[in-house]
């Protein structure tokens, strides 16, 4: 992925829930809770675009080494 900006983001997002054949929505809480630690917020696409790649990426990669 080049760009890292919210359209993008979601491009994305709706590329690889259709590859895993869900919908992207539901990948938005688990991705939420993974990024802020919260079920609620602002939309997946904004935290990631204000968290960044690198931080993005870090917290997932911390998410998942917990499960």
């Amino acid at each position: 992925m080049t760009q890292w900006d919210e359209t993008s983001l979601h491009d994305a997002l709706e590329k690889t829930a259709a590859a895993q054949g869900v919908k992207a929505g539901a990948l938005m809480p688990l991705l939420r809770f993974a990024l802020t630690g919260q079920n609620r917020g602002p939309g997946v696409t904004t935290i990631l675009d204000l968290v960044g790649k690198d931080g993005s990426l870090r917290r997932i990669e911390r998410t998942l080494k917990t499960v």
